[in-house]
């Protein structure tokens, strides 16, 4: 009796001190989806080949180029007018501040349509969903090749979104290319680096990168968020002078080709 009543005390006890049942927290996502349209001002027909790229844009600063927010590509997305979407994050709009959606298209990897007015959205009395015109390249430009993604000084412009300024003194957070020996070499704001890279078409991945280690009172924060976006872009398309490079189909670093070069 006594080992059966000792028993059940054991049982009743593990019950009572038993792991509570979970419970489930609630977490606010801010991410938002922003739907809308291209279209083609003139007719024009596309390949296989062909590929849309969207931008969120922060068009605030009329002195500065725009800064993007989020972005979405389509491969082969079929002929205008041609619906997309762009997932963003809420946090990252300001009230404040004005948006503007822009467009490209590439076919056989040349820029053949831009986007020639703004389209805001978002904010004030702006729509939530986009209408974005386009138009063809004109000859002037198409005739003028893209910067070479080797062997051009490539300067930066935004990383994860966010616009990077000009710097007053010394030189620009930059990388380089070396077509010659498979080398890639530049600064990134308070340390310089080198290492080695493989370029396979639009595929570039990055070896092991070696950086001084200065230690720098500014740009720590810069740098690092800039040798980590080199080192997961995983695809790179030139555009005019321009280099974005992606991850998982995003844009998250780009550059300018450096103008006094």
């Amino acid at each position: 009796m006594n080992k059966t009543i000792s028993t059940l005390a054991i049982s009743l006890l593990v019950v009572a001190c038993g792991d509570p049942e979970p419970q489930v927290v609630e977490t606010e996502t801010t991410t938002a989806s922003l739907s809308g349209t291209v279209v083609f001002r003139e007719r024009i027909g596309l390949t296989a080949k062909s590929r849309l790229e969207v931008e969120l844009q922060d068009v605030s600063l009329s002195d500065a180029p725009p800064t993007v927010i989020a972005t979405a590509a389509i491969d082969n997305p079929g002929q205008s007018p041609i619906s997309f979407s762009i997932e963003y994050d809420r946090a990252l709009i300001n009230e404040q501040h004005s948006y503007s959606v822009s467009a490209n298209v590439m076919d056989s990897g040349h820029l053949i349509l831009v986007t020639d007015s703004i389209s805001p959205v978002l904010t004030g009395n702006a729509p939530t969903e986009a209408q974005v015109f386009t138009v063809r390249v004109s000859q002037n430009k198409l005739s003028q090749p893209d910067a070479s993604i080797v062997d051009t000084e490539w300067v930066l412009s935004t990383v994860n979104g966010v616009q990077v300024a000009r710097r007053e003194r010394g030189p620009e957070i930059h990388l380089k290319l070396d077509g010659s020996d498979g080398s890639v070499s530049g600064y990134g704001g308070c340390n310089r680096f080198k290492g080695s890279y493989q370029l396979s078409g639009n595929a570039l991945t990055f070896g092991d990168i070696a950086a001084t280690l200065m230690a720098c009172e500014r740009g720590g924060d810069t740098e690092r968020n800039f040798l980590q976006a080199i080192g997961d872009m995983e695809e790179v398309r030139v555009i005019g002078r321009t280099l974005r490079g992606y991850r998982q189909g995003q844009l998250t670093i780009s550059f300018e080709a450096d103008p006094s070069r």
